[in-house]
């Protein structure tokens, strides 16, 4: 799916095509050697695994944030209110005891639409956008973000598991009440 990009008249610019970017090979089935240690900790094939569904999911977020800009850029309402909330995993411990210290939690969502709507005659303060691998199950949610997403329907927002850009794209226009292009 690419979206027009339209410039305004006298900007000098030109309408062209926005592709969203590549996203990696879907793994084909289970890893290999997925074994629990016996110390309990994770083996290497899970870990693994683990950053493979992390590289596909902030791919599928990268797919979904370039059709919010396409969006922005046509001037659809409330697309410039729609923003990713980083809280992935530091690089060092440093970084992550900074994060921490600035407001990191565990779980919270990926993506913001912070724009008040009624949908179905349920007024939302905003909408929470949990992202998963399109081939994901709703097992892949951890207990901190199944206890962010309880605690943040009970507050008003509307919060929601997708798996992959496409479905994040038709949760947001619908929640947005955009018409299909």
């Amino acid at each position: 799916m690419s979206a027009q990009v339209n410039y305004p008249r006298g900007s000098g610019r030109t309408a062209r095509p926005v592709a969203p970017p590549r996203l990696p090979q879907e793994p084909t089935g289970p890893p290999s050697g997925t074994s629990a240690p016996e110390d309990g900790g994770r083996s290497q094939d899970q870990a693994r695994a683990r950053r493979r569904n992390v590289r596909i999911e902030d791919a599928e977020q990268a797919a979904y944030v370039a059709e919010v800009d396409a969006a922005i850029a046509r001037d659809l309402p409330g697309a410039d209110c729609i923003f990713s909330i980083p809280n992935a995993n530091a690089a060092g411990p440093i970084v992550g005891q900074t994060l921490k210290e600035t407001g990191r939690r565990a779980g919270v969502p990926d993506l913001l639409i912070a724009v008040p709507r009624e949908v179905a005659g349920i007024r939302y303060a905003g909408c929470f956008l949990e992202m998963k691998r399109p081939a994901g199950a709703i097992s892949d949610v951890s207990a901190e973000q199944r206890g962010w997403l309880d605690r943040l329907a009970a507050r008003g927002y509307m919060a929601v598991v997708v798996f992959g850009w496409r479905e994040a794209w038709a949760v947001t226009r619908r929640y947005l009440e955009w018409d299909e292009d």
